[in-house]
């Protein structure tokens, strides 16, 4: 029969004999925690980057209307993309409106 503790060291894939001192335990946790945080940041930053792609094609590939639905829709979105890349999706959406 297992006990609790090695059910613990098992489920967070710890070897039974490599947390000497409770500090040992505390480091393994941060540095998980940490290793999670730092893929979610990744992913979020490739998220925005797709985001803002999807919106490029979107307005090169439109009609007048819809650029300025877009340009609208990119100026909206503050959120989600940073004021340098809105600048540059409404500058294109401008552009397209242009020369229609």
């Amino acid at each position: 029969m297992e006990t609790l503790q090695q059910l613990v060291l098992a489920q967070m894939r710890i070897a039974p004999g490599c947390l000497k001192h409770p500090l040992d335990f505390m480091n393994h946790v941060s540095t998980r925690l940490l290793s999670g945080l730092r893929n979610l940041f990744y992913y979020l930053v490739y998220a925005r980057q797709m985001f803002v792609v999807y919106l490029i094609n979107a307005i090169t590939n439109s009609t007048a209307h819809n650029a300025t639905n877009l340009q609208v829709a990119a100026t909206s979105s503050s959120i989600l993309i940073s004021q340098g890349d809105s600048k540059l999706i409404n500058g294109l959406a401008k552009s397209l409106v242009w020369m229609s």
